[in-house]
């Protein structure tokens, strides 16, 4: 029997077999599955570390391989939204899952009903629309309660569903909680998660941000563990340092500090903050926070 590649979202019908020895190139790997252990058939990964398509070659000795016409090969990528806090994390996570070939139709974002800002970060609604206008992807963008969250996620996600959206990327590093959290609901939706930091090294995902080309910088943390210079700061190798030295897990995943992203990769156009200032908060936990006065949307040169 004869090895198959094959697509649930393929374009076209399968339509003839490739001899052995010819070669193929086929275009996201995440799209692809390879059926019955395929026989003979090799896989030669060629991306780059960045490349927004994967390209995969196949090698096929002893049998054929059925494919869709053509040499090069498009498949439909998945179609996901992706939680969006406006800070790091959630951002370098969009970005991989699309580098692994997913389409995200949406980018998900959740404000305080109470007081109008994404919770933790302290980002207003208006600034979290302005880096969804900067990357260029629609931003579905609700106002939620602490009683209500759950319900109120689910409600959000769920309209997404009827247009296609089969996952959810989340920025996700190591709490399990958060971890079987985002199972159960994306279970109960009926959709997948996608985790691409899930279980990474907190300080190669910060080296991995930093190097990649985004630019942040800190606009919420803990006051006792860090001074108000540091409020407004950039998310940079420095700041990666402090971190190191102060013993402080270098993705702040404990709550220890929160980011705004204001350009890299994903961004068409980036956002420069041209007024603010850090103010001392009591809360759960004494914390500074930016309050972000004037901001603005600029080209990219």
């Amino acid at each position: 029997m004869c090895a198959t590649v094959e697509s649930s979202r393929r374009e076209g019908v399968v339509s003839r077999l490739i001899p052995e020895s010819e070669n193929l190139l086929i275009q996201n790997l995440s799209e692809v599955n390879l059926v019955a252990d395929m026989p003979g058939v090799k896989i030669k990964q060629g991306a780059t570390p960045h490349s927004v398509t994967t390209k995969i070659h196949f090698e096929v000795s002893g049998c054929g391989v059925f494919i869709c016409p053509g040499e090069e090969v498009g498949f439909l990528s998945s179609l996901v939204a992706c939680s969006w806090s406006s800070g790091k994390d959630s951002c370098l996570a969009c970005y991989k899952a699309i580098n692994e070939g997913y389409k995200v139709s949406h980018l998900v974002n959740f404000i305080s009903k109470e007081y109008g800002r994404v919770s933790f970060h302290g980002i207003e609604a208006n600034l979290v629309q302005l880096q969804a206008e900067a990357i260029e992807i629609p931003l579905l963008q609700k106002e939620t309660t602490k009683d209500r969250y759950e319900q109120e996620f689910k409600e959000t996600v769920k309209s997404l569903i009827p247009n296609g959206v089969e996952g959810m990327v989340f920025g996700d590093i190591y709490l399990q909680e958060h971890k079987d959290w985002v199972e159960r609901v994306c279970g109960d939706l009926g959709i997948k998660p996608i985790m691409p930091l899930w279980g990474k090294d907190t300080e190669r995902i910060m080296l991995e941000f930093i190097d990649t080309g985004f630019k942040a910088i800190v606009v919420s943390a803990k006051s006792d563990l860090f001074d108000d210079e540091w409020i407004g700061g950039k998310v940079d190798r420095g700041f990666l340092r402090y971190l190191q030295d102060k013993n402080i897990d270098a993705c702040g995943e404990n709550g220890e500090f929160h980011t705004l992203v204001v350009d890299g990769p994903l961004f068409r156009k980036k956002i420069v903050i041209t007024e603010s200032k850090p103010i001392l908060r009591e809360g759960f936990w004494k914390h500074w926070f930016l309050d972000i006065k004037k901001y603005e949307l600029i080209e990219k040169r």
